[in-house]
């Protein structure tokens, strides 16, 4: 019939050209990145650990306890095992390394 519009077909771009369309490729790249928000409820302190030799920010058994994701028994539990750095300050508190938490965190 002359003069009749024939819906094209989706291989459209084949038929007028000879040849398939080109294939995009796309590259997503996905950056992860952790920051933990901390309400403190005691003391944090940025310093120096003796056990680990590295800035470290060292804080109290219950920041990080809540920091860790773990209880404060478990804290306890590490710091009589050797696992993670500790002090005592001047008035008798426990201060622990977050950077010694951290790796601890990492081997289990």
């Amino acid at each position: 019939m002359a003069g009749s519009c024939k819906p094209q077909s989706p291989e459209a771009p084949l038929e007028l050209t000879g040849k398939m369309p080109e294939t995009i490729r796309r590259r997503t790249e996905i950056t992860v990145e952790e920051h933990i928000l901390v309400r403190r409820t005691g003391t944090s302190i940025q310093g120096h650990c003796e056990n680990c030799g590295a800035g470290s920010w060292t804080t109290t058994v219950e920041d990080a306890a809540a920091i860790a994701g773990v209880s404060a028994r478990v804290l306890y539990r590490w710091v009589e095992e050797g696992r993670i750095h500790f002090r005592e300050t001047p008035e008798g508190a426990l201060v622990i390394c977050l950077g010694s938490v951290r790796e601890q965190l990492a081997s289990s």
